[in-house]
């Protein structure tokens, strides 16, 4: 069903038509020149034969299948092969009042131009405040304007191609402006085939006198109700009765917010578009021939290229103030607005399946960050899914598998994927400070403020968090190395002991597991003062990263610490200890010994030549 926009093209195309028929009748004389028809028939099809070989697929209409089946033949095809349609030859159109067949086309006209950003302005105001444009954007592009043609049967020797102009951005009162310059490149040139000097028009002057208005050397798109939209009762056209003017601009937008949606669509796609066909060069791999199918943006949205940026906006960000204070405010809000500016970064998905695969196979889902120097920005979930899937043959083992054995159904991608469900969740509930597990059914409890008393909502269970034991207010909970002592001799409770199940006695394990693993800790090592792991130290300098909730912290002190201004000279912790400085000095003086020997033996047995210079 058409939808009411293209009613009302049809009935400003119809009209136009009885129009032309009309003021054929009155001016004719009763002789019939069949040569003139011939001349106006063979040169309509000339013309829609050319603009069918130049803008191809811009095309369409009822004339449009049989034009550009002629001009595939002319440029060497055979005729008809690769175009859709029936029939040969451009035998469809518009019939006309007297029944004959005339020539219908439309033609998408492209008015993009990413190299000029545009600035949209909507029109905000009501009966009480005057109206005031309002900026909501840029646009980097612009949609098309379609032109509807019908050649009247007297076309071009007498008369004008019957025309209306449509788009979904552009009010009415524009589009009938520009309606009015098409009639004054067909005065001017009577007699001519004028529809291709008409699209010139459009594409390069009517976008900069018309549609758009430049103020400062910027381009601006205004988009005002009092113009005209679909539906409006009043239009910015003649309203004298007498003079019969038809409109013949379209508007198919019903206020300027419906415009203002389409306009900033058409850029978002546009950009889209435009990355998807372009090259660009992986910032892991180096490689420059990267198609922009094969990029991920590690904030999980969809690759584009970004809206250039303005000449007013980038003077403005090398322009400089002399007043010291404003000169600082302006530096404090940039490095605010550089802070809060998001990750835009996008890398090959080869390069970012393999690093996600590796992270999640080693349960370090905290390192699945951007690879861009000087961002770290997590990546979003939806990037890691995607990579993680990334080379999945749908067509392998997940097709084959049977019904009854769900787990091979997974593929390895989707495998790890809930691998790094289950990760994420477990060290987001291990930074909360107030959350521990039941020690019997492993669900997770909250702590009660104060008491250190968690009780389970499964079994029921009433144990103390620190210790993992049953509640015990008033006592003081045993130390690591005593609860070894007394799971020890629960292990050597004879004949009770070996009548445990298989499940006690895994249990029994376990907690002893815990606390040799507890007194470990304690004996060797320290706990994140965030979120309580146990961190043991092996080697290298006393600024520690626990990979468990990403924070930082003095492994001397356990002090959370930011930077290196903890370990500045003169304060109470160091960098690195004596120790471990000596450990270093002595393997270093090590190598060097083992080196020189090597070269004097090489040197000896003739192997190097050294070179001695005064």
């Amino acid at each position: 069903m058409d939808t009411p926009w293209e009613l009302d093209l049809e009935r400003a195309l119809v009209s136009q038509l009885a129009e032309c028929r009309d003021l054929d009748l009155a001016n004719d004389d009763g002789e019939k020149n069949e040569f003139t028809n011939d001349e106006n028939c063979a040169a309509q099809r000339d013309e829609l034969t050319a603009l069918a070989s130049i803008f191809g697929n811009d095309l369409s209409g009822p004339a449009a299948a049989g034009a550009k089946r002629t001009a595939f033949a002319l440029e060497g095809g055979d005729e008809g092969e690769g175009i859709e349609g029936e029939g040969e030859g451009i035998d469809e159109g518009e019939k006309n009042a007297a029944g004959e067949r005339l020539l219908r086309f439309d033609l998408e006209i492209d008015l993009r131009d990413t190299e000029t950003p545009t600035r949209v302005f909507l029109e905000r105001g009501n009966s009480e405040q005057p109206a005031l444009d309002l900026h909501v954007g840029l646009a980097s592009c612009l949609p098309t304007v379609r032109l509807s043609v019908i050649f009247p049967k007297t076309y071009p020797s007498k008369r004008a191609p019957v025309f209306a102009l449509s788009a979904s951005w552009v009010p009415r009162f524009a589009l009938n402006a520009a309606a009015t310059s098409l009639d004054e490149i067909w005065n001017a040139c009577p007699g001519d085939a004028v529809v291709f000097s008409w699209v010139e028009y459009l594409r390069e002057r009517a976008v900069s006198d018309i549609f758009l208005c430049a103020v400062d050397g910027e381009r601006h798109v205004k988009l005002r109700a009092r113009d005209g939209w679909r539906g409006d009762d009043a239009s910015p056209v003649s309203q004298d009765a007498s003079s019969q003017q038809v409109v013949r601009g379209v508007p198919r937008a019903r206020s300027p917010d419906e415009a203002l949606q389409v306009l900033l669509r058409t850029c978002a796609v546009n950009r889209v578009t435009r990355f998807a066909r372009a090259l660009h060069t992986c910032g892991v791999c180096f490689c420059d021939d990267v198609s922009g199918t094969q990029m991920r943006r590690s904030d999980g949205r969809v690759c584009c290229f970004d809206i250039p940026t303005l000449k007013s906006q980038e003077t403005a960000s090398t322009s400089q103030n002399t007043d010291g204070e404003s000169t600082q405010k302006t530096e404090e809000k940039y490095n605010d607005s550089t802070q809060q500016k998001k990750c835009t970064h996008a890398f090959c998905v080869e390069c970012l399946s393999a690093m996600a695969k590796l992270h999640v196979a080693e349960g370090a889902v905290g390192a699945l960050r951007c690879p861009e120097p000087k961002c770290g920005a997590s990546l979003a979930p939806a990037t890691i899914k995607d990579v993680l899937c990334f080379g999945d043959d749908s067509g392998g083992a997940s097709a084959t598998a049977t019904t009854h054995d769900a787990s091979s159904s997974i593929s390895p991608g989707a495998a790890l994927f809930e691998r790094y469900d289950k990760l994420s969740l477990e060290r987001g509930l291990a930074s909360m400070a107030d959350l521990v597990y039941c020690p019997r059914c492993d669900a997770a409890v909250l702590e009660d403020e104060g008491d250190h008393c968690g009780q389970c909502v499964q079994c029921q269970y009433a144990f103390c968090t620190l210790c993992r034991e049953g509640w015990h207010p008033g006592t003081v909970c045993l130390s690591p190395s005593a609860r070894m002592r007394v799971l020890e001799a629960r292990a050597r409770g004879g004949k009770a002991g070996q009548n445990q199940s298989d499940e006690a006695r895994r249990k029994h394990r376990e907690q002893v597991a815990d606390a040799m693993a507890l007194r470990y800790v304690e004996r060797e090592g320290k706990r994140c003062p965030t979120c309580g792991a146990g961190v043991v130290k092996s080697e290298g300098c006393n600024k520690m990263h626990c990979v468990v909730c990403e924070h930082y912290f003095c492994y001397k002190c356990g002090e959370g610490v930011v930077g290196y201004e903890h370990f500045r000279e003169g304060g109470r912790c160091s960098l690195f200890d004596v120790e471990a400085i000596a450990a270093w000095e002595r393997e270093v003086n090590a190598g060097l010994v083992v080196a020189e020997a090597r070269e004097r033996d090489a040197h000896v047995m003739g192997l190097a030549v050294r070179e001695t210079r005064c």
